[in-house]
């Protein structure tokens, strides 16, 4: 990850670490569900937001035009 990533990185793996990677317990009701739900939809958008951040935005910025 790029600089000012670092604190995200580590407040996720935290979450990983609280949510069993984000997988409800079995006997989760349906609201428990679909937190869990929610929670991997913001994974994975913030995952795609660091992705591209990283390896389209900044390296086409610090490419050089001719």
């Amino acid at each position: 990850m790029q600089r000012g990533w670092g604190t995200v990185e580590i407040q996720l793996e935290e979450l990983l670490a609280l949510t069993n990677n984000i997988t409800p317990p079995a006997d989760a009701c349906n609201t428990w569900r679909a937190l869990y739900r929610g929670l991997l939809e913001f994974r994975d958008d913030l995952m795609q937001h660091i992705h591209l951040e990283n390896n389209v935005l900044f390296v086409n910025a610090l490419t050089p035009r001719h």
